[in-house]
């Protein structure tokens, strides 16, 4: 049963046993809910040239693409310093 929508995307579903988890709306499920969805997700580290022709990014920084594995539809991108962890900008409240 979805709960409620992240982004255009993404939504919040919870199961026939109570647990909730974060699913594209393909129907594939990335993440229990509680999780950042981002680590479950197809990743890739674009070059700068890919996102745009007149982008320039810090030697430090790298931009990042998140993916479904089941319908390949792009759900993020992100720009991050190397090595750190994936952003986490969501974060549920389940009762």
């Amino acid at each position: 049963m979805r709960i409620c929508p992240l982004g255009d995307r993404l939504e919040v579903v919870e199961d026939g046993g109570g647990a909730y988890w974060t699913r594209c709306t393909c129907g594939h499920v990335l993440a229990p809910a509680a999780e950042n969805w981002r680590e479950f997700a197809g990743q890739a580290v674009a070059q700068p040239g890919e996102i745009g022709l007149r982008m320039n990014v810090h030697a430090s920084m790298e931009v990042r693409r998140y993916a479904c594995p089941g319908c390949g539809r792009l759900h993020a991108v992100d720009l991050c310093r190397k090595d750190a962890p994936d952003p986490h900008d969501i974060r549920l409240a389940l009762a």
